[in-house]
């Protein structure tokens, strides 16, 4: 895997900004080394992608660090002045992972973690990876500045068969437990993220992952139902397909039939 010439662009204000304390969300690349079968994002970022399967791209866009670096000095005058003199905390993994396969292989987000240490901002990360306790220098500039930091770690199911299927490229739900109890230990506040909740799948293993969490020291638990994109290309009809053995039902009838609204379906209050 190789860096474009092209940068992306990051952070941006989310787009759940009247729901979300945290309006700057932040990813340092294009794309996630996960391959998980349910990412929201499969869509939004494959459109104008000449390849119909977008995870096999050879190279990905990451921010321009330079760039990055000068949203925190006193000439900045963009739409992130106020959020960032306020101290806003920043999202870190909204439509990537912070620490995927992607930043052991690259390394642009540990560039991104020496400037936020150099400022000390507070941000809250949320990743499916265990890269803090395989590459020391992560765990060490991390627990540097832990004071401002915040991490949630995202498991949908305790079930490790399923997981594989569904989460291919993610360490185990054991394994991420170990990160959140690591974490916890070292005194850094923990969120237990069942996201997305996937009815078929999470439901079965909800009441062990709440214990689990508990005894990996987490402080809370977040829930987000699963959203399904209808604007499907084959490769994501393929995912669905796959997720609907897993459910025992077809995941696709049953969002066109307890969702309202078009394109991207969320499933309606009396479900949830």
């Amino acid at each position: 895997m190789r860096i474009s010439k092209d940068k992306y662009g990051s952070p941006r204000i989310t787009g759940e900004i009247l729901d979300c304390s945290m309006p700057m969300t932040f990813d340092q690349y294009n794309n996630c080394g996960h391959n998980c079968l349910y990412c929201f994002s499969t869509f939004q970022r494959a459109i104008g992608s000449t390849k119909e399967d977008y995870w096999h791209r050879e190279e990905v866009k990451a921010v321009d660090v330079k760039k990055f670096a000068k949203l925190f000095t006193p000439e900045y005058k963009g739409q992130f002045k106020y959020i960032i003199k306020n101290r806003k905390p920043m999202q870190w993994g909204g439509l990537s992972d912070p620490f995927c396969p992607i930043e052991k292989e690259l390394g642009v987000g540990y560039e991104i973690l020496q400037l936020l240490a150099k400022h000390k901002y507070p941000c809250s990360f949320s990743s499916k990876g265990d890269l803090l306790l395989t590459d020391k220098k992560y765990w060490d500039i991390f627990m540097a500045n832990k004071e401002n930091y915040h991490y949630k770690a995202s498991i949908i199911t305790a079930d490790e068969e399923i997981a594989k299927i569904i989460e291919a490229g993610v360490p185990t739900p054991k394994r991420r437990f170990e990160v959140l109890k690591a974490l916890s230990d070292a005194g850094v506040e923990t969120t237990l993220r069942m996201l997305p909740f996937i009815i078929g799948i999470t439901d079965k293993t909800m009441p062990e992952l709440i214990r689990m969490g508990a005894e990996a020291g987490v402080k809370s638990v977040s829930t987000e139902f699963f959203c399904l994109e209808t604007r499907m290309t084959p490769a994501l009809k393929t995912r669905y397909n796959a997720m609907s053995k897993l459910c025992g039902f077809d995941i696709v009838d049953y969002y066109k039939k307890l969702s309202t609204g078009c394109g991207y379906l969320r499933l309606n209050y009396q479900i949830k």
